[in-house]
């Protein structure tokens, strides 16, 4: 008879600590920390491209530019618009 080790197993990747949890919408989504473009942490976040993202600031929703850096690191609440720029095409 051979020996069977039963191990615990690899703990590497059972803790994502890169991992964090931000709100976007009212719903909590986890996403890595770190830092992204605006366009980046709304594909991360899963928000369409033609929305604007804003971020909860000092407890004012204030929209964020498309050329913005945004540093994650966990607790941060976004919210998605459509664009109400004051420019129309008709």
């Amino acid at each position: 008879m051979s020996d069977l080790v039963v191990g615990r197993g690899d703990d590497r990747g059972e803790k994502n600590e890169k991992l964090v949890t931000v709100e976007i919408d009212g719903v909590n989504k986890e996403i890595e920390k770190g830092e992204y473009t605006v366009p980046e942490l709304k594909t991360a976040l899963g928000v369409a491209a033609n929305r604007v993202l804003a971020e909860e600031i000092n407890g004012v929703l204030t929209d964020l530019p498309v050329d913005k850096k945004v540093h994650i690191k966990g607790g941060e609440v976004f919210a998605s618009h459509v664009n109400r720029g004051g420019s129309s095409s008709e």
